[in-house]
């Protein structure tokens, strides 16, 4: 018989917010080869736990009104358990984390606005990722992000550096249309199958150092610069004066994959880009 993990359970649970506190919500009683230790709720990785109070926890953080620790400053989901979730919509107006989060079923975030810095890191989404034409308007981490499902970032925006290093895209990964304000990182990432970044705009340095392409690598129409129409000249010279394309190292699996066709077309300038060590160099 398998024994409830409660059983020799702390009184609370012991799993660390962001601020390394841990979480102290009461303990679920889950099968002990459901949850290896004792936590609550949020974090049991239980099929069969009520959704009800799930929400209603979820809500009550988004209001402000938890009666669980958490910081005030953030909206911290760390290392939660979603059976499914749908932010669609949702106005982030603090920081949010969702550092650790196992995101068992489909995760929507569409149109969803995040006003302060969002974290992802280390999160699993288990299924499908949608974030299609969400906005985020300050630093996006989603190192070490592990995408099991198709994801779909097509039409975000990133006005505040975004950060994909070592992420594994074990689907499709799709950046149609994707604005990059500032730096978007994806040193070390792995895109097991096909990765769209057609008509993505890169308005800062666009680092794919070492990343690793198994599938196609679309790069059509893509910008790596500032586009013709903004108007301002002086923060058109101050947002990207050394802008590179920086593709050292990189690995992709077929070289007849990988298309850059009439990249930076639209952008202000030439298009500069780094491929030295790469296997397209030495094919």
């Amino acid at each position: 018989m398998v024994e409830l993990a409660q059983q020799s359970a702390p009184t609370g649970c012991p799993v660390p917010m962001s601020d390394d506190l841990p979480c102290e919500r009461p303990i679920h009683p889950a099968p002990s080869d459901v949850d290896v230790s004792p936590v609550c709720l949020m974090h049991s990785r239980s099929q069969t736990k009520d959704m009800g109070k799930f929400a209603d926890e979820i809500r009550a953080i988004l209001k402000g009104r938890s009666a669980f620790h958490g910081p005030k400053d953030v909206y911290d989901f760390n290392h939660f358990v979603f059976p499914k979730a749908q932010f669609d919509g949702t106005r982030f107006e603090l920081d949010v984390s969702f550092v650790g989060v196992i995101f068992a079923g489909a995760a929507t975030f569409y149109r969803t606005i995040f006003g302060g810095k969002a974290n992802f890191v280390a999160a699993t989404f288990a299924e499908n990722a949608m974030f299609l034409d969400a906005a985020f308007g300050d630093t996006a981490r989603f190192a070490e992000t592990m995408f099991k499902g198709d994801v779909n970032f097509a039409g975000v925006k990133f006005a505040g550096v975004a950060r994909f290093c070592s992420v594994h895209f074990a689907e499709y990964a799709h950046f149609y249309r994707t604005a990059f304000a500032q730096e978007a990182n994806f040193e070390g990432a792995q895109f097991s199958k096909e990765a769209t970044f057609t008509e993505a705009v890169f308005s800062g340095d666009a680092n794919f150092y070492e990343a690793r392409f198994e599938g196609e690598a679309l790069f059509d129409l893509t910008s790596f610069g500032p586009l013709r129409e903004i108007s301002d000249t002086r923060s058109l010279a101050n947002s990207c004066g050394q802008c590179i394309a920086d593709f050292r190292g990189a690995q992709f699996a077929d070289v007849s994959r990988v298309r850059f066709y009439q990249a930076n077309k639209n952008s202000g300038q030439s298009l500069r880009i780094r491929l030295s060590n790469s296997n397209v160099c030495q094919s």
